[in-house]
């Protein structure tokens, strides 16, 4: 089973964590991103972003939180 960062679980950040999602993926679309191999990596990325600068959320990847598992 992946880990994943613990702030996720966090009921004060629930609200927030969705919002991102929802911002993410409509930027991701708008640069015609598609759902695929490698897109996680392009999400997360964005989503990492977000959270740090728009609501000053340092958070971990999937890949960061895995570092021994490739994912993709």
């Amino acid at each position: 089973m992946l880990k994943h960062d613990s702030i996720e679980d966090k009921e004060e950040y629930k609200e927030i964590f969705q919002k991102v999602k929802i911002e993410v993926e409509k930027i991701l679309n708008d640069k015609g991103v598609k759902r695929g191999l490698g897109y996680i990596h392009i999400f997360e990325s964005h989503k990492k972003k977000v959270l740090k600068e728009k609501y000053g959320i340092e958070w971990k990847t999937t890949q960061e939180m895995n570092p021994d598992i490739r994912i993709d």
